[in-house]
């Protein structure tokens, strides 16, 4: 029997209807078949597929599907970037006090990178559709990173240091860069499978993982030495190493440009097609498309309120007031009219020119309105579930090296940085993502009989994340009954001693915290791959690193709710009711993203 198809969005746990099995290697719809039909087809523990639940009850194998040659320069330039980009992150808030700046200026400058990198996706990714492609972005962005990076280096010199140059480099040409690659090159590694295969479906999810892999190789790499080596030996020479790498990198990419596939320029930008449609229907009187108009209004506004707290630090709780409710305005305005989109199709309309096909590597790339809507209905779950996850993880990046400085951070008679810990973090992912790819999902999959859908990967990392805030809480408790040592801490703020407690506990939140990375976000990114048209994935990604920077408008204002709880001194304080908070803040989305994938199902 033929199977039937809908297009509606289905994410299951590991349940299939009654007397039917779930095609879940479709990459834009799911299939109910027959139950006479293979089954899903699953990875076994050698990376072969497997098709379980067959009415003859023989597993039949499809042929195993391996990275292709040109992903490796694709991860090779990710990993590249990646060191680069922790190494000038993690050395930054010290190269500035050392140049004057005070802590406050210093951190601030420090965020702001983190949110410019972000918010530059967006550009870059019309760029990537009508301008340059994928390649061309990756590529220009990739020279673009050497060049910020080596003004960077040479802002450094002893003798020569020049912050306007550094700033030109480091807040100005670097954001631009990061976000180009970062916004792009996931999706151009998931190009390069060839769809028509019938393993390339596992195949391109586990290049996913592989994907994230290689990210913490890269920020491993930098946290482990080059920040090290920065703070202790040299800026300029640490800075200028990222640009031997980055540049060899670049230039291996470049030698494979006749080998990669190539997604077809458009003739339209998936933006300016979002753009439009919204635009058009808010004009025509539609009042879901102009909340979801003022709700990106929004959500500008608290990602500019985040950054002019760096610029404006005496007014920063009114900043941060006035990013929240921002920001919880625009994500209610764009999420609630997004959970129904039959108003849409009604009112939606593109000019003919739009609707043309192109013809490229793979095949058709329609320019349509359901493109449109397809992208649209992919955004509530895009951002209940990225936001859910970054409210746990802001547990790690903000107050796991804050509590590990006031631990006992010695080691062979030197005091390790707080920061140093996130080596941790890194490792974890490294052990943990060969053994959930090929060893731990394939035996869950043949003990339940089913393929790992999305929300359960995505629910077994919020777990593992909540987990390791639980471990904080018990290390934080346990450290604050501990005797104070005698011995003032170089990370902590001036005065504040260590506890007797060795800092090489908090390895134990950072490494599980890692493992819940692995199962959160390379299944959002590849949610954003399959379930986006090919037309709109580029957009799809940068719209992933948006949500990040969105969700940074939050956590402020949670600070400075709980400000008396979390003194310089966290003695005097609970700072286990931040990561409560935390965990319930990010089970709060939780809840609601598993209201949303309960609807898609019912409507399926």
């Amino acid at each position: 029997k033929k199977p039937l198809v809908s297009n509606s969005f289905h994410y299951p746990f590991a349940e299939t209807p009654s007397g039917a099995n779930i095609d879940h290697t479709a990459h834009s719809s799911w299939q109910v078949m027959d139950a006479k039909e293979p089954a899903s087809l699953m990875s076994d523990a050698s990376g072969s597929k497997v098709s379980y639940g067959t009415a003859s009850g023989v597993p039949s194998k499809a042929p195993t599907v391996q990275i292709p040659m040109t992903c490796w320069f694709i991860l090779a330039i990710e990993m590249c970037e990646r060191i680069a980009f922790y190494t000038i992150v993690g050395s930054q808030t010290f190269f500035l006090e050392k140049r004057g700046l005070s802590i406050v200026q210093s951190s601030s400058l420090n965020a702001t990178l983190w949110t410019l990198c972000t918010c530059w996706a967006i550009p870059t990714s019309w760029f990537a559709d009508v301008v340059l492609g994928r390649y061309g972005i990756i590529f220009g962005s990739g020279v673009l990173y050497i060049v910020a990076i080596f003004i960077a280096a040479f802002s450094a010199v002893p003798g020569v240091t020049s912050l306007s140059s550094y700033f030109v480099g480091v807040l100005l040409m670097l954001p631009i860069a990061t976000a180009g690659i970062k916004a792009n090159i996931s999706t151009f590694g998931a190009d390069q499978y060839d769809a028509t295969d019938p393993g390339s479906a596992a195949a391109q999810e586990r290049f996913f993982s592989i994907f994230y892999l290689f990210i913490n190789v890269g920020a491993a790499m930098a946290f482990g030495f080059f920040t090290t080596f920065a703070t202790d030996v040299s800026y300029s020479s640490a800075y200028g190493m990222q640009v031997l790498f980055m540049g060899l990198a670049v230039f291996l990419f470049w030698t494979q440009r006749n080998n990669f596939k190539h997604h077809p320029v458009q003739k339209r930008s998936a933006l300016g097609m979002v753009s439009t449609c919204l635009y058009d229907a808010a004009k025509s009187g539609s009042m879901k498309a102009f909340f979801i108009c003022t709700g990106v209004a929004c959500l500008l506004v608290g990602i500019f309120s985040s950054v002019a707290e760096s610029f404006f630090p005496q007014q920063g709780f009114l900043l941060s007031l006035v990013g929240c409710a921002a920001t919880a305005a625009g994500i209610a305005l764009v999420v609630c009219p997004c959970l129904n989109l039959a108003w849409f199709s009604g009112v939606a309309r593109l000019p003919q020119e739009d609707t043309s096909e192109d013809e490229g590597a793979h095949g058709r790339c329609t320019v349509t309105v359901e493109d449109v809507e397809t992208f649209l209905g992919l955004l509530p779950t895009l951002f209940t579930g990225n936001i859910a996850f970054s409210a746990i993880y802001n547990s790690l990046q903000f107050w796991y090296q804050a509590q590990a400085c006031q631990m006992d951070t010695r080691a062979f008679n030197v005091q390790l940085s707080g920061s140093f810990f996130n080596i941790a973090n890194c490792i974890g992912i490294l052990i943990v993502t060969p053994l959930t790819v090929y060893v731990i999902n394939p035996t869950l999959e043949r003990q339940l009989g089913c393929h790992m859908g999305f929300n359960m990967k995505f629910t077994i990392g919020m777990f593992l994340a909540a987990f390791s805030s639980v471990t904080g809480i018990m290390l934080e408790i346990a450290r604050r009954k501990a005797d104070v040592l005698p011995i003032e801490s170089n990370c902590a703020p001036a005065g504040v001693q260590m506890s007797d407690q060795s800092a090489f506990w908090m390895v134990l939140p950072y490494f599980i915290m890692g493992a819940g990375e692995i199962y959160c976000n390379p299944a959002l990114m590849h949610l954003v791959y399959t379930k986006s048209p090919a037309s709109m994935r580029a957009l799809a990604a940068a719209t992933f690193f948006f949500v990040q920077a969105v969700s940074s408008g939050i956590f402020p204002v949670l600070i400075y709710a709980l400000h008396t709880y979390l003194p310089d001194d966290l003695n005097n304080g609970h700072l286990e009711y931040g990561y409560l908070a935390n965990i319930g803040l990010g089970g709060g989305f939780l809840c609601v993203f598993w209201a949303i994938s309960m609807r898609r199902d019912r409507e399926a």
